[in-house]
């Protein structure tokens, strides 16, 4: 056999193993075939390179990320060299660099890389041909990690204007669909979130990712009976959905529910360095735990004591005795002190911490149902009214006197909670809502939001629109102690041990006096990146402490 002959059979034999998911093997027969040609037509030649990005491809298919990236440098050095720098070799080096970036957490140098892929692309192809579809989605992922939601949504449906033309709406563009929807939900387009969902789901009906998303969707935009029905699909499919990473760090359970009350888990736990495995153990049928892949560590996702649906906290309980050895992270019995009627108890004592009395009134009450609860709990107007599971502000009534209140306006909501209304107001007529995140009990800063309004969030608070807003905001960032005091974060700190979570935050503002106003403290608080090119990049080191220190808690320090 001629030594051109036994290469091409190595190449051949490198590509059959990789089609069929031996990607160690496939490494092993590129390796092979490399070393022979490099020595017949030496370091320079494009079939080399060739080989080299084969090579590359299976080295991140078998897990090697190092090497592979040495690959696809050194490919793309001769690609460029040999066959100039419009080649379609060039911009598949140029793509699989970004894919690298990415799944190792450059977000820069994904970017970068994407559009490197994009820009070669221009050159050599057409716009309408399909390459050029797939480097605008990989192009959507690099933004999308790099925390760019709107420019990643604006990638993605460019790609699908060439793709579905080419190959139809069918199940291969399925993940794009729900990559738009992710994107859309997240910049609170919640009607193009649905109906990208909906084409993700008639796309690919057993895309339970899509079906699940679908449905979240839906119950958010008040359509629970179309909720309903995609949740019971979706979880008829499986009650268990992973997410993988290619190298993860750590195997992280998750119990959540189908709808809302859980646990924001996939912003600090980056998918690039953890599997995933969602459970939703309400709904599993058979032996409990029955279907669940290996894990390493439990991070429980049930996070509003309001939304335990059909006894999942109970389950978890049972599915916790049951395996005694099992490491528990965010145990339930603490989530469900977080619950507002409680949280008073569960803070009291600590030292400058004000915790507004809250009276939880349950069966569908009207307004004299309501009123006695107030009284009871000596709670007298102005006050505040919140159905039970809602968080954004959903819902919340402020009561001046009790002539505003009627039954119609309580009828939505099964349960509610009757608050105090304490004034927090500025001196400067601004209201100030501070967010700390607690990792392993531990204060860290996430974010502050100042706002004409009493109810103050940070997406309605205008704070991309004031330098100043966004200087304290800063400010706060970089010193809490500074920007609170010594003594507010001692109460803080108190209040973390208090809490005894190991992932939650705290929602609060500032009075007059120094003490801690607290509105909330739970284990469902948001927290996200932001874009690093955008008005709201400042804030990433911190959110960078806290996602650090998440994985420092499951699994030790960054190696």
């Amino acid at each position: 056999m001629s030594d051109t002959a036994q290469d091409s059979g190595l190449l051949a034999a490198g590509a059959q193993a990789f089609a069929l998911g031996d990607y160690a093997v496939a490494r092993d027969r590129f390796a092979a075939a490399l070393a022979a040609r490099r020595g017949v037509l030496g370091d320079g030649h494009p079939e080399v390179g060739a080989i080299l990005h084969n090579l590359g491809l299976a080295l991140r298919a078998n897990g090697e990320g190092g090497a592979a990236v040495d690959c696809h440098e050194e490919a793309l050095r001769i690609f460029a060299a040999s066959l100039g720098p419009a080649d379609p070799m060039v911009a598949k080096s140029f793509a699989a660099l970004g894919v690298l970036a990415r799944e190792r957490g450059d977000a820069a140098g994904a970017l970068r890389f994407a559009g490197q892929a994009l820009a070669v692309w221009r050159q050599c192809l057409p716009g309408g041909d399909p390459q050029f579809g797939w480097a605008l989605e990989e192009l959507g992922r690099a933004q999308s990690a790099a925390g760019d939601d709107r420019a990643a949504l604006e990638s993605w449906r460019a790609s699908l204007e060439i793709l579905v033309p080419r190959f139809g709406a069918g199940a291969r563009l399925a993940p794009v669909l729900n990559n738009c929807g992710v994107a859309a939900r997240a910049l609170a387009d919640l009607a193009a979130a649905r109906d990208f969902f909906a084409r993700a789901v008639a796309a690919d009906a057993g895309l339970a990712a899509a079906r699940h998303n679908l449905a979240a969707v839906l119950a958010r935009l008040g359509d629970a009976a179309g909720a309903r029905r995609e949740r019971e699909v979706a979880l008829r499919q499986s009650c268990v959905f992973v997410q993988r990473a290619r190298r993860p760090r750590e195997t992280v359970l998750i119990p959540s529910l189908s709808d809302v009350g859980n646990v924001p888990l996939e912003h600090v736990l980056p998918e690039r360095d953890f599997t995933l495995v969602w459970w939703f153990p309400a709904h599993e049928s058979g032996p409990l735990g029955g279907r669940l892949p290996a894990f390493g560590v439990v991070f429980n996702g049930i996070g509003d004591p309001d939304m335990d649906e059909r006894g999942a906290g109970d389950r978890l309980r049972s599915f916790m005795v049951a395996r005694p050895g099992m490491r528990v992270l965010n145990h339930p019995d603490a989530v469900a002190r977080t619950r507002r009627d409680r949280l008073a108890d569960t803070l009291a004592g600590i030292a400058g911490v004000v915790v507004p009395l809250t009276s939880r009134v349950a069966g569908s009450p009207g307004r004299a149902e309501v009123m006695h609860a107030a009284a009871q709990a000596a709670i007298a107007p102005p006050l505040l009214l919140r159905p039970a599971g809602a968080h954004g502000g959903a819902g919340v009534m402020r009561i001046e006197s009790w002539d505003q209140l009627d039954n119609a306006a309580l009828a939505p909501s099964e349960t509610w909670y009757v608050s105090q209304y304490l004034d927090y107001g500025g001196a400067d007529g601004f209201f100030r809502k501070y967010r700390m995140a607690f990792v392993n009990r531990v204060p860290l800063p996430y974010h502050l939001a100042i706002s004409r309004g009493w109810m103050v969030h940070y997406f309605s608070a205008e704070m991309e629109g004031h330098d100043w807003k966004l200087a304290e905001e800063a400010t706060f960032l970089a010193d809490p102690r500074a920007a609170l005091g010594a003594g507010a974060l001692a109460a803080l700190q108190a209040m973390g041990a208090r809490l005894d979570l190991d992932f939650c935050g705290v929602d609060f503002a500032m009075l007059p006096d120094g003490r801690v106003l607290v509105f909330e403290a739970n284990a469902t608080m948001l927290i996200h990146p932001e874009s690093d090119m955008g008005r709201l990049g400042f804030k990433n080191p911190a959110v960078q402490k806290i996602v650090d220190a998440v994985g420092m808690l499951v699994v030790g320090p960054v190696r």
